[in-house]
């Protein structure tokens, strides 16, 4: 029965020991691969004014985003008839247009999207 507990202790050490191992030589190939993440610029954010899109950032002063009326929320809220684009760095599933970018509209609810009623479906 004493042998038991040893023999626990060394799978356990033996289980560790080869997962450091594996971390430590996957590190070093990585290390003299020279292997790097990929890196991407964050995303643009132009606000239609009426006339033509104009660069800015998420808030637009006021344009896109609100302050939210809710205590806690600090994303803020869709300014309701907000018209912008976001421009990409890149397009790898080609969900973009030709400048990688989608346009996007808010309704009078503020709801990205078409325009909605507020009203419930009916019931069955």
């Amino acid at each position: 029965m004493s042998s038991s507990p040893s023999r626990g202790r060394k799978r356990l050490l033996a289980i560790v020991g080869g997962l450091l191992l594996g971390l430590i030589v996957a590190e070093a190939g990585l290390q003299v691969t020279d292997t790097r993440p990929e890196r991407f610029r964050p995303p643009r954010w132009s606000v239609f004014d009426g006339k033509s899109f104009q660069r800015s950032d998420m808030w637009a002063d006021g344009l896109i985003k609100q302050p939210s009326p809710f205590a806690g929320v600090d994303m803020g809220q869709y300014t309701p008839g907000a018209r912008f684009r976001i421009e990409y760095a890149s397009n790898p599933r080609g969900y973009f247009d030709d400048r990688n970018g989608v346009e996007m509209t808010v309704n009078k609810l503020g709801l990205r999207g078409p325009e909605v009623t507020q009203k419930n479906p009916p019931e069955p």
